[in-house]
């Protein structure tokens, strides 16, 4: 009979592998990387949303603002609070106009307001105002004198 002993290596012997401490520190550490992530996901999400929102305000305070100044709204007349009707979220955002007089004689400040919430309902709702200096209306200093150029150069061509 042969016996067949193997030899033993002398000192510590290296098991092959990962200890199951190892995989759970690794695994918290990934769940925490992932919740991280997942939480400044959200927060750019929300800015971007907030972005997106404040650009279309500014654009829709811009557009009401140049119709004040067309005429398509009166200068001297404050507005409430009235629904923008667009082709995306129709009725989502208000606008107002408020004229007030300036220090400046026969000037006046027109304000447009743009906002998505009229009744300030929400804790954060998104406004935007627009301010222009505009003539009075009521001075009729927009309209130009009558044409007397005409008449005065008949006048002067009739003199030998």
């Amino acid at each position: 009979m042969i016996y067949h002993v193997s030899k033993r290596r002398s000192g510590k012997s290296r098991l092959n592998g990962l200890s199951l401490l190892e995989v759970v520190l690794a695994l918290a550490i990934l769940g925490a990387a992932g919740a991280m992530l997942a939480q400044s996901l959200q927060v750019a999400t929300d800015a971007g949303v907030t972005a997106r929102d404040q650009a279309l305000a500014e654009l829709l305070a811009e557009s009401k603002l140049s119709e004040v100044i067309a005429g398509a709204y009166p200068i001297n007349q404050n507005i409430d609070w009235t629904p923008i009707q667009t082709v995306v979220d129709s009725g989502r955002w208000h606008f107002k106009i408020v004229s007030q007089p300036t220090m400046t004689e026969g000037m006046l400040a027109v304000q447009v307001w743009i906002t998505d919430d009229p009744q300030m309902q929400t804790a954060r709702p998104m406004q935007v105002m627009l301010s222009r200096w505009m003539i009075d209306p009521n001075m009729g200093l927009d309209t130009l004198p009558e044409d007397t150029s005409s008449t005065a150069a008949s006048d002067t061509g009739a003199q030998p």
